[in-house]
């Protein structure tokens, strides 16, 4: 799906895997990729944060800042297919640009899976949202309709259930080491500063007409698709774009 979101040239979209790499190109890519140009450190549980800043410091020092010069993908929307002869099952990823604020973000994506229903799956990344299904080739059609449908703008009713589940998600990740210093990064990176104590005040807050804004923005943007399989009865992707209009 990032293959086809951002083009297979881009630093998204290029595969995880590659093929006759060695221990210098990997050790340049690093160099040149991880720095501390733009880095986020977050931590819990420090009980002392002028020592853990001191800490850091030193443990950083000699660390480059990377090369602030290498341009951020771009957005672009497309398709990827990677058929497979003789299997009977059709796996449809559908996804468009993530919006930008966090708390809408994560009520977006619990309104994919509530309108969804249990044969959609909704995934979400700091730069794309989207739902996916697996079906047989006799319900390839079916599957279509039912991830358009899980995308298109949510109903009331289906954003007082994601609302109150995409906030029973974030106040579960504040027991949660890991899960509250991915949630520490999120918002230092959305907002320049996290308060743990207006989680649960945050969505409070959001409204239908703040997450209805996310999806109008999100469906206004070029649509991406990945399709893996029998490939037979999966549209293409202008004709499944064309159903969003």
């Amino acid at each position: 799906i990032y293959a086809a979101a951002f083009g297979t040239l881009s630093p998204l979209g290029r595969s995880f895997y590659a093929s006759g790499a060695s221990f210098e190109g990997v050790a340049s890519f690093r160099q040149r990729t991880y720095g501390t140009e733009g880095a986020i450190l977050v931590a819990t549980g420090v009980p002392d944060h002028s020592a853990f800043v001191a800490a850091a410091a030193e443990a950083f020092a000699d660390a480059g800042a990377g090369d602030p010069t290498v341009p951020p993908s771009e957005y672009l929307g497309g398709e990827e297919r990677v058929s497979a002869d003789g299997y009977s099952h059709a796996h449809l990823a559908l996804a468009f640009p993530a919006p930008s604020d966090p708390v809408a973000a994560a009520v977006l994506k619990r309104c994919i899976d509530v309108a969804g229903g249990p044969d959609v799956s909704a995934f979400s990344s700091p730069e794309l949202i989207g739902a996916y299904g697996l079906a047989g080739t006799a319900q390839s059609t079916a599957l279509v309709d039912s991830l358009v449908g899980a995308l298109r703008a949510p109903t009331a009713d289906v954003f007082e259930t994601a609302v109150a589940l995409a906030k029973g998600d974030a106040l579960l990740r504040q027991d949660d080491s890991r899960a509250l210093a991915d949630a520490m990064t999120a918002g230092v990176a959305a907002a320049g500063s996290y308060d743990q104590g207006a989680v649960a005040a945050a969505y409070d807050a959001v409204t239908a007409q703040d997450v209805a804004a996310a999806a109008a923005e999100m469906l206004g943007s070029p649509l991406s698709v990945a399709a893996a399989g029998d490939l037979g009865a999966i549209p293409h992707h202008s004709a499944i774009s064309g159903a969003f209009s």
